[in-house]
């Protein structure tokens, strides 16, 4: 069986280098080349002809990334957060064009994979929610791709979270105190040195409250999941949001 091969795109980053390291150690996958600032993706591309493009570089750049590994005919796994829904949108529209596959990954932990899921269920029965996220604070956008999932996976089963409350922030001093409002859910975001990826959701109803945590203290958390992502995506067709949606 041939192997996977892969062009890593922002190799030279954390989560760019575990991943070469990952791939290098898979026995499926190859890593052709490694890409950063000052490469060329396109030629790198047309040389090397992958199988798979691997994204890890900043939110100012993934979209043009995208669009040009799926005019390129080729599949892209897609772990920079950044993209808005409308872009999104566009690219699921021009990869069922050019007949090729994104795979679009907010977060590849299983456990963050599963905090995300358990909370969407949880949500049925408890319509008080509040995110918190946690990274370090060189992490390029805020609030994070993962939070920004957790809130749409919650939505999709509870749409009417948090509406009994009116408007939450009738009643800051400081504008942002209760958090960005995204779906109606309040997020808050937190960077300090000491963390890499951490997010809890908070949930209640009266009477009780449910924490949903996970932690990640290790890039390592994330490579199983970018492994197992770049092998599904030879037979992802459009654009498929969620590492869940291949699990």
């Amino acid at each position: 069986m041939s192997k996977v091969k892969v062009i890593v795109n922002g190799a030279k980053g954390n989560m760019g280098k575990a991943s070469v390291q990952a791939i290098e150690n898979d026995g499926e996958l190859e890593c052709v080349s490694q890409c950063d600032v000052g490469s060329n993706l396109m030629d790198e591309i047309a040389s090397k002809s992958p199988d798979v493009i691997l994204d890890f570089t900043h939110p100012n750049v993934v979209f043009s990334n995208t669009k040009t590994i799926i005019e390129s005919g080729k599949r892209a796994v897609v772990g920079t957060t950044g993209l808005t829904e409308v872009q999104l949108k566009e690219l699921d529209e021009l990869s069922r064009a050019n007949n090729t596959g994104v795979l679009v990954c907010p977060n590849f932990a299983i456990g963050a994979v599963l905090m995300m899921q358990f909370a969407a269920q949880a949500s049925k029965y408890l319509h008080e929610v509040e995110i918190i996220e946690y990274h370090h604070p060189y992490k390029a956008d805020a609030p994070s791709g993962t939070a920004i999932k957790t809130v749409d996976m919650i939505h999709d089963v509870s749409p009417n979270v948090n509406e009994h409350f009116g408007d939450f922030k009738q009643t800051e001093l400081i504008e942002g105190s209760k958090g960005g409002y995204y779906k109606n859910v309040p997020i808050h975001s937190v960077r300090l040195d000491s963390y890499i990826a951490s997010q809890e959701v908070l949930m209640g109803s009266p009477g009780q409250r449910l924490t949903i945590r996970h932690d990640s203290m290790d890039r390592m958390s994330f490579m199983p999941g970018v492994c197992l992502a770049i092998k599904k995506s030879v037979d992802v067709t459009g654009l498929v949001y969620g590492l869940e949606k291949i699990l």
